[in-house]
């Protein structure tokens, strides 16, 4: 503490206490300005960093590319299927299974249901390709910042319980991008690898919408 001849008062680290009016004045009202400034900034950034929109071609890096700069895409989903059903018929729908599966009702699912893995391989067809590329096209989405607290989202039969796409593009890295897509086809995670120098990138995002045609993405299987 030392005696402030400008002010005619103590002053003591921060604070002034005057001789005149006996009260402890704020000596740095302006630096608490400059913080609140500084506080605000920072919160709008920090909206700015959660809700910026990110383009899902342009974060898996098959944005601008046609079926010619695939070299093949594998497509695998897992969908609940009643038991027996004869899932190979090319005439069946996402709808016929849900419908199926809404007939056996009251009886108990975990019996008288099954996964169905349907798992395509290195598929190499142009026309394939596209519709693929199409299907992930114009979908805007932002980072998932936290893994708890997903939307809840019933179940619903007429989408497939998960899907992920093996994109395998023609490029000096011969880069491999995996789209995993959860039930909820707003959920998505990118993973993107390079077989020449081994790096390697994960990310979650939500997706504005409805998400990903997983239903469309099945009627490419049959």
């Amino acid at each position: 503490m030392k005696f402030d001849n400008k002010n005619n008062g103590w002053k003591f680290g921060e604070y002034s206490y005057s001789v005149d009016n006996g009260l402890f004045k704020k000596a740095y009202t302006k630096k608490a300005g400059y913080k609140t400034k500084i506080t605000v900034i920072a919160f709008i950034s920090v909206l700015i960093f959660i809700l910026y929109p990110f383009d899902l071609e342009g974060t898996a890096g098959i944005k601008n590319l046609t079926a010619e700069d695939i070299s093949s895409i594998s497509l695998n989903q897992v969908i609940v299927i009643p038991k027996g059903m004869d899932i190979e018929n090319q005439d069946i729908s996402m709808e016929d299974i849900a419908e199926k599966i809404k007939e056996l009702r009251p009886l108990p699912l975990s019996e008288y249901s099954e996964d169905h893995v349907i798992s395509m391989e290195a598929i190499t067809d142009k026309r394939f390709i596209e519709e693929v590329l199409i299907t992930l096209s114009n979908h805007k989405m932002r980072k998932r910042r936290f893994s708890r607290g997903v939307d809840f989202f019933p179940m619903d039969y007429t989408m497939p319980s998960s899907t992920r796409l093996s994109i395998y593009i023609n490029d000096s890295n011969k880069t491999l991008v995996n789209i995993f897509i959860s039930h909820n086809p707003q959920y998505v995670s990118i993973h993107k690898y390079s077989n020449i120098n081994g790096n390697s990138k994960t990310a979650r995002y939500k997706i504005y919408g409805d998400g990903i045609d997983t239903q469309r993405l099945f009627e490419l299987t049959k």
